[in-house]
């Protein structure tokens, strides 16, 4: 009998799996187990292999030590001292609002194209200046860098974590894909060898970290060099040899070397202690071999003159970038001052919601402009990353990545489609879109009523040997992209498809060949069955009534305008009480008194998100609801909120902290005691349970939710204490760590599975390793 003709799905293979998992022996079974061995007695003979290999290899399988953890004493003074470092940090921010209070405010002048250049000159050299900063910090704090294992909550990891605050609170991301990314890498201690293209703002262990020349590092891969697990933070190497390629949303644990000649497709892991063998191309989490690779052609290279001249275009380039988010606020700022000198604190509170709605129209309009005006109409092609096309090419996607932080909240909403579509690119009727970024408009076709979920990246162009490869990138109707699934450019999936959560389509398959089909892990694996959500019509899922379509548009509205319109009423209370006290007091006390009320500004945001969680949803409870529902979409505001407001004005201070889950318990989690924190991917609130001495590294994702066909699924998920979930990873809902299991970074655990106590897991989908 096959396990999927007799009912069998995702769900069940990891139930029964987990289930398995408690007897002697049979620890390391995966999900992935089943579905290639879905007979069963072909099942029964990989168990027997197992549990064979097992035994003849025990020491390979010991079960995990006990977690050490410093002393007490240890603990509270460094907890102390993180609590002085972040309000250093919250003074350092205030700083940089006075400066710019301090450039306008000694610059007499009603010319509102004035006031813009002094906006922009102030802005354009606080970045240097943070920067700067960022590297003396680094320097004086940490100086090098060394390999080594060092204790959670220790004084070194004080060090290791307030050097890193200062370089996290750069925004490297607009430096992405630039020759003055590498620049400041270097000053930080990377080796980086000559006609690298980094593309990549995640690297952070400095000195530990060698590129070598003509290496092209892709966007959002991870090369941290450091890791929190087993309650200690583990820094070690990373090497990568002349002319290697690393792909799109990878991550190169630490003690990882790549030689000469290699290459890491999208979506990779590439474990501690692995290396790929000159001239291989690997792929998947865990990656594996699964070619030789012959370089052809010479490397791409750029005469010196022209190299000049393009290093001006980037700065001229970089300029424009910060100019227009300026240029349109400015109105917004201006008719915010004339509102309250006229009108005072009650017209102001009138007004900000409709100043808020023609900032986001203002900047959605005015990226279109910029666009066609700068672009044009792109299509499928190959040129230099030293050319004129290329600096227009990146102005333009960095404006689009620069929309997901200043902008953010109109993602996932119903009118992205037609703001896509403005800026080129086809999207059927009724399709959803939610966080996606590294996107070429022009070159990409979303069908009718397809839904990609958060964090997709779709249609990110190749760069290697310094050319950049545009290709057409294509999703069919009614197929599902899934959370944090990556879909370089030239890929094609089909109708009716699903691309499961941190996954790849498959590949040598044409979009006719992928209808029909779900797929899930990175190297994909086909599931044969999947379980359908039922007991919801159309109307609440795909074809909804003209009053539901209404009554969405209205609440998304203030899902938009209301998480732009709170800190702008606040930032300008901050400004009118700082600037009564400009000349009145010392420059001490003046700074005293602005990081004491940014301070104050910042709390009020996330306690602001806090209420509207409570009134807006009270506790969330495990269930199901449609697409087309007010809970959904109220839902939606709430994480708005978070996002725009709690998380960068407040969370994200404290992240590395023991008080970073505070916020999340006033949100309704349960956390408990000396929870390491480095993520905010967190949404159902009070569906998460997280234990003492847990480790949630770097981008990881704990999700309560999923939305296949349309349907909201929600559940509880357990994270017991001494785990460890690594950087960029998943959990999904219905899932539960054992004390003391670690789940790799980029590695996926599915929902309804357990992992057994003291024991490792790794890929996607997770595996013991």
């Amino acid at each position: 009998d096959d396990f999927f003709d007799l009912g069998g799905y995702s769900l069940l293979a990891a139930m029964l799996v987990s289930e398995l998992r408690k007897n002697d022996g049979m620890q390391g079974l995966s999900v992935e187990d089943i579905y290639h061995n879905p007979v069963l007695w072909k099942f029964a003979e990989c168990i027997d292999a197992l549990v064979k290999t097992r035994k003849e290899n025990q020491s390979s399988f010991t079960l995990k030590k006990d977690i050490p953890k410093v002393s007490k004493l240890t603990f509270t003074i460094t907890s102390i001292l993180q609590a002085f470092s972040v309000v250093l940090l919250y003074a350092l921010t205030a700083g940089f609002l006075l400066l710019l209070l301090f450039m306008v405010g000694t610059y007499e002048s009603d010319s509102y194209s004035s006031v813009l250049v002094v906006l922009l000159i102030g802005t354009v050299l606080i970045l240097p200046i943070m920067m700067i900063v960022s590297i003396i910090m680094k320097w004086l704090v940490i100086g090098k860098y060394k390999q080594g294992v060092y204790p959670l909550w220790g004084f070194y990891y004080f060090r290791f974590w307030l050097a890193k605050k200062f370089v996290d609170a750069v925004p490297l991301t607009l430096f992405s894909g630039t020759p003055f990314i590498k620049i400041y890498y270097r000053l930080m201690g990377a080796k980086i060898g000559k006609g690298v293209y980094m593309g990549s703002d995640r690297l952070r262990a400095f000195d530990l970290i060698t590129i070598g020349n003509n290496c092209s590092i892709s966007k959002e891969a991870g090369l941290l060099g450091y890791i929190i697990e087993d309650g200690l933070l583990k820094i070690g190497p990373i090497t990568v040899e002349k002319d290697c390629f690393v792909g799109v949303r990878c991550l190169l644990n630490i003690n990882t070397k790549m030689e000469m000649h290699a290459s890491l497709g999208e979506l990779s892991l590439l474990t501690p202690g692995s290396s790929i063998p000159k001239s291989e191309y690997w792929q998947g989490s865990p990656a594996r071999f699964i070619s030789k690779e012959n370089i052809k052609g010479p490397t791409h290279t750029v005469p010196l003159l022209r190299y000049i001249a393009y290093n001006l275009a980037m700065v001229l380039a970089m300029i424009v970038v910060l100019a227009i988010p300026l240029f349109i606020s400015l109105p917004t700022i201006i008719s915010g001052y004339f509102i309250f000198d006229n009108y005072g604190w009650r017209g102001i509170g009138v007004a900000v919601i409709p100043v808020s709605a023609f900032y986001v129209i203002s900047f959605c309009l005015s990226t279109v402009l910029v666009k066609w005006m700068v672009l044009g109409k792109t299509k499928e092609e190959e040129f230099s990353i030293y050319s004129v096309k290329y600096v227009r090419k990146w102005l333009v996607d960095t404006l689009l990545n620069f929309s997901l932080l200043a902008m953010r909240t109109v993602y996932a909403t119903i009118y992205l489609p037609a703001w896509l579509r403005l800026l080129g690119a086809k999207v059927g009727r009724r399709a959803e879109v939610s966080t996606v970024n590294q996107i070429s408009t022009d070159l990409l076709t979303i069908g009718k009523e397809s839904f990609l979920a958060d964090s997709v990246s779709i249609g990110a162009p190749v760069i290697r040997r310094g050319i950049m490869y545009l290709k057409k990138t294509s999703v069919g109707e009614r197929t599902f992209i899934g959370n944090s699934a990556v879909l370089v450019s030239g890929k094609e999936v089909g109708n009716n498809a699903l691309i499961g959560v941190l996954s790849t389509p498959p590949v040598n398959m044409s979009s006719l060949q992928t209808n029909n089909t779900s797929w899930l892990g990175s190297p994909p694996m086909f599931l044969p069955k999947r379980q359908i959500a039922e007991g919801f019509t159309d109307k609440q899922t795909y074809a909804p009534p003209l009053k539901m379509i209404l009554l969405r548009g209205f609440i998304e509205f203030f899902r938009i305008t209301l998480p732009l319109a709170i800190p702008t009423l606040l930032i300008m209370m901050f400004y009118h009480f700082i600037g009564i006290k400009v000349g009145e007091e010392s420059t001490l006390k003046l700074m005293w008194h602005a990081t004491l009320y940014f301070a104050l500004v910042s709390c009020a945001m996330a306690l602001i998100a806090v209420a509207s969680k409570w009134i807006l949803i009270g506790r969330y409870k495990p269930m199901q609801k449609p697409l087309w529902s007010t809970y959904v979409w109220r839902n939606e505001l709430v994480n708005s909120l978070c996002e725009s407001m709690a998380y960068p004005y407040f969370v994200n201070f404290l992240l590395g902290t023991p008080f970073c889950s505070f916020f999340f318990k006033l949100m309704g989690a349960g956390f408990g005691k000396r929870v390491f924190m480095e993520t905010t991917e967190i949404t159902e609130f009070d569906l998460v349970k997280v234990k003492d001495n847990v480790a949630l590294n770097f981008g990881c994702t704990i999700q309560t939710h999923l939305f296949e066909d349309r349907v909201m699924k929600m559940s509880y998920l357990h994270i017991m204490q001494d785990c460890s979930v690594g950087p960029m990873a998943v959990v999904l809902y219905n899932s539960e760590m054992q004390q003391a299991s670690s789940l790799s970074g980029l590695s996926l655990l599915m929902k309804g599975e357990v992992l057994p106590a003291k024991t490792h897991w790794q890929g996607s989908p997770a595996r013991q390793g």
